[in-house]
This record gives structure tokens, C-alpha cells and sequence, in this order.
């Protein structure tokens, strides 16, 4: 997965293939899961790309760990601007965790979709089509959850 995430992302960034925008949002994101599966300072983030525009979100649990995030972040090629609105709060890694990173891993695909997880209830935030909205109400059904919250707009 690694290898395919960072091939995909190098030959969209590099201009070797022709990437639409969305491909190149696509390619950030899946960059940030990585490194969110990597990093646990990455554990209450949440983001979403837009336009080469990071949007963060959700908690650091000190100022360091957000402005290490904030500066992988930045570090990604094809990154143009980060939004972010981390908060410096407590992070909790529960039971709630590993599904948390399993969903990330699913929303890899959905450059403007975000999931809060708590106690197994899964609420999705941002926007995607109506086609990228029941392929991704399937897989998530699909996952060890108590309950879906779709609260994304249909673009």
C-alpha cells in the first residue's frame, strides 16, 4: 500500500502523469493517512484536501505535537496552504482508536471527507457525490461500528 500511495503521489506531483486536481488532492491525502498510521501525534487529527489546501482539525495534545503535524503537513509536495484549526486538548486513544484508523484508511479515497469515531458512532463530515457517497456507506457499514452519521453534502 506504501509503495502504490507514494508511487501514485510522486508521479502526480512530478508532472510524469497527468493529474487532475483531484488526483493530486487524492495523493496528499493519501500521504497524511500514512503518516497518521505512523505518527501518533497525528491521533486526533482529522483533514481534508481541497484545491492543494489542507484542512486540519480536531486535537494535539500539546503545542509541540501540533506544530510537528502542521509542518509534516507543509512538507508534503503539492501541499499550497494549510488550514488548521487544531486544537491543543487531550487525546484519548481508546477502543474507538483502530477503528478510527481503519476508516482513515477507507477515507484515503475521499480527498473532502473527515470521520469523527466515539464509543463505535462514526459521523461523517464534508462533502463528496452521490456515487462516492453509497460506495463509501458501504464499505463503512461493512466495519465493527455501533452506528453512521452521514452528514456529508452532496456535491
Amino acid at each position: 500500500m506504501k509503495s502504490y500511495t507514494y508511487g501514485l503521489f510522486t508521479l502526480c506531483i512530478t508532472g510524469t502523469l497527468s493529474c487532475s486536481p483531484q488526483m493530486k488532492d487524492r495523493a496528499i491525502k493519501e500521504h497524511i493517512a500514512v503518516k497518521a498510521k505512523e505518527d501518533i501525534n497525528f491521533a486526533g487529527v482529522n483533514y481534508t484536501v481541497e484545491k492543494g489546501t489542507v484542512s486540519l482539525s480536531g486535537y494535539a495534545p500539546t503545542l509541540q505535537a501540533r506544530q510537528q503535524v502542521e509542518s509534516d503537513v507543509k512538507g508534503i509536495a503539492g501541499v499550497k496552504d494549510i488550514k488548521s484549526s487544531l486544537a491543543i486538548g487531550p487525546v484519548v486513544i481508546d477502543q474507538d482508536f483502530p477503528l478510527k484508523q481503519s476508516i482513515d484508511s477507507v477515507l484515503m479515497k475521499y480527498n473532502k471527507v473527515q470521520a469523527q469515531v466515539e464509543n463505535g458512532r462514526v459521523v461523517l463530515l464534508g462533502q463528496a457525490s452521490q456515487e462516492e457517497t453509497n460506495k463509501l456507506m458501504k464499505v463503512i457499514q461493512q466495519l465493527p461500528i455501533s452506528s453512521i452519521d452521514n452528514q456529508l453534502v452532496i456535491d
